[in-house]
């Protein structure tokens, strides 16, 4: 193992030593104790790798990293905007990402209503057959976010369409254009 030159290659063998210690956990409990150890911005560097990476045990971290108390005070207030970034992440990964974000749901400790809203966005059939079956659950805010997670679904769903449309050579139909623009 080669030692790092400059700062530069010092973050990136961090980051790449964090990556790999946090995949290596197979609980989210187990991942979100090891959280609070790392500075913020090894986070935030941390989240990006993540993103790309895409293996099972990424989304299982980027999932952690969502649900993590440690964060969740400072993601509310605005003051983390990694939540963002990891919430893009498990847009941008789409349904291999469902699983864990519903496995998270049935844990105690999950931020649920985040859950429905990546579910909702993220679609698919297992993704949708879980909000169904979590429509009566007993918290009202999260029936609140059921309830509005399939028409995200259905503005995704919409949009590939028209772009379907538009890619199939009829950009020049005045009457899709109008239709489109509603």
């Amino acid at each position: 193992m080669s030692t790092p030159n400059n700062q530069q290659e010092l973050a990136g063998f961090i980051v790449e030593k964090v990556v790999k210690v946090l995949c290596e956990r197979e609980t989210f409990e187990e991942i979100e104790a090891m959280i609070g150890y790392f500075p913020r911005q090894v986070l935030i560097s941390t989240v990006k790798v993540l993103c790309e990476d895409g293996r099972p045990a990424a989304i299982r971290v980027l999932v952690a990293l969502m649900r993590s108390h440690a964060l969740v005070d400072e993601w509310d207030r605005g003051e983390w905007y990694v939540g963002d970034d990891v919430r893009e992440a498990l847009l941008k990964i789409g349904e291999p990402a469902v699983e864990p974000l519903i496995q998270s749901f049935k844990s105690q400790r999950a931020d649920k209503s985040k859950v429905v809203e990546i579910l909702g966005r993220i679609g698919g059939k297992r993704a949708l057959e879980f909000l169904l079956e979590t429509q009566n659950y007993p918290d009202n805010g999260i029936q609140v976010s059921v309830k509005h997670a399939p028409e995200s679904v259905r503005n995704k769903q919409r949009l590939g369409q028209k772009l379907k449309t538009l890619n199939n050579g009829l950009e020049n139909d005045p009457h899709l254009i109008k239709n489109l623009s509603r």
